[in-house]
């Protein structure tokens, strides 16, 4: 029987002509929806109903889009993140969902997380900028050696978090949902605390959890005057869970030192915001996993998983 999928992932859509042989021999035809960012959903939900599988970035795939989904049989999540998914609606009407926990992915963000905290301590990024301009100027920064890192959501990529901390000789808090593995705490001398413990007592925070009902707005204005006013903050995840509003303001005030933020509440942000003039903070494109190796590895996940489930 012949399959038919939708495509709305603009990183699978770059690789497309790497598998069009592969799905043509699976009997499987695709259409695609172009989009510089997500496709809206408005774009999907009249349709949706025309296919068995779906390949998708951070589009809106609710219920309302899944109950037009007669024929649809597996979800294939580009990336990691699914809050923008239904998934309880989705398992109620007996559609996969896969995503793409890879350990690429983990060890590429985590990479980026490290970059940021390395950027801000040392404020490489205002050498860069100074220099460019022709201004020979230096920047006094602080060693990570002694400091603590308070890591929130201690996962593939908060366990490489926690890994590579240690090598700097930070001393570790972890917060996480679930008990963490006693054998890896004592490995890397890592103590797990409760949230607020980690807010009040860490130099630098990095959050690495999933965006869900728990963790939406998990950094808010009671949160921010909690941290230290030397605290750096960096959010590699998703931009719901830090009240962006909130940030700036803790920003403007200096209730926390510094940020570094790859993820918004909306992609691209806003441009009222002038985040030229915070320049003790990196801000970057939703670009932490963003390597070859981890893209490369994806896009083969995407594949195996509708295929494996189609």
């Amino acid at each position: 029987m012949k399959k038919k999928i939708l495509i709305t992932s603009k990183h699978f859509q770059e690789v497309l002509s790497k598998y069009k042989k592969k799905l043509k021999e699976k009997n499987i035809s695709f259409d695609i929806i172009k989009s510089n960012q997500v496709v809206k959903k408005k774009q999907i939900i009249n349709i949706i109903h025309k296919y068995h599988g779906l390949i998708c970035s951070d589009d809106i795939v609710d219920k309302h889009v899944l109950n037009n989904a007669k024929k649809l049989k597996v979800i294939s999540k580009w990336g990691v993140g699914i809050n923008s998914i239904d998934i309880k609606f989705a398992k109620k009407n007996n559609i996969i969902v896969k995503n793409c926990r890879n350990v690429l992915i983990s060890e590429s963000t985590s990479n980026y997380v490290i970059g940021m905290i390395l950027n801000i301590t040392r404020k490489i990024h205002l050498c860069d900028f100074d220099l460019k301009n022709n201004k020979w100027k230096r920047y006094e920064g602080e060693q990570l050696e002694g400091k603590v890192i308070g890591v929130i959501g201690c996962g593939n990529i908060g366990k490489k978090i926690v890994i590579k901390s240690k090598v700097f000789g930070m001393k570790i808090f972890v917060n996480d949902i679930k008990k963490i593995n006693k054998n890896f705490l004592l490995k890397y001398k890592a103590k797990q605390t409760s949230l607020d413990y980690l807010l009040r007592n860490s130099d630098i925070i990095t959050i690495n959890t999933d965006l869900n009902p728990s963790t939406k707005n998990l950094i808010n204005k009671n949160n921010f005057i909690k941290m230290k006013k030397n605290t750096i903050l960096i959010n590699c995840a998703r931009g719901g869970i830090v009240n962006q509003k909130d940030m700036f303001y803790a920003l403007d005030n200096k209730i926390i030192k510094a940020a570094g933020v790859d993820v918004y509440e909306v992609e691209p942000p806003n441009n009222k915001i002038n985040l030229k003039k915070y320049q003790n903070c990196i801000f970057s494109s939703h670009n932490a996993f963003n390597t070859k190796e981890a893209v490369d590895k994806t896009n083969e996940l995407v594949y195996r998983n509708l295929i494996q489930n189609l």
